[in-house]
């Protein structure tokens, strides 16, 4: 049983380390980052497209379910 806390302690730490370490990473490139353009930047409202309508076909409530 030792042994295994010991495998998983260890695999938590590197885990956490390297998360860590990601982050910071990311953090590092975003302050390194050049500014976006405005021209870049996603209007906040989309445009909306009607959904295409299918017609359903009605089936009695009788035929369902079949029986076995």
């Amino acid at each position: 049983m030792h042994q295994l806390l010991t495998q998983f302690t260890v695999r938590w730490l590197s885990l956490m380390t390297g998360a860590a370490h990601a982050t910071t990473a990311l953090r590092a490139m975003t302050r390194h980052a050049p500014e976006s353009d405005p021209d870049d930047e996603v209007p906040r409202e989309l445009p909306t497209v009607p959904l295409p309508t299918v017609a359903v076909p009605s089936v009695p409530l009788a035929t369902w379910p079949k029986p076995a």
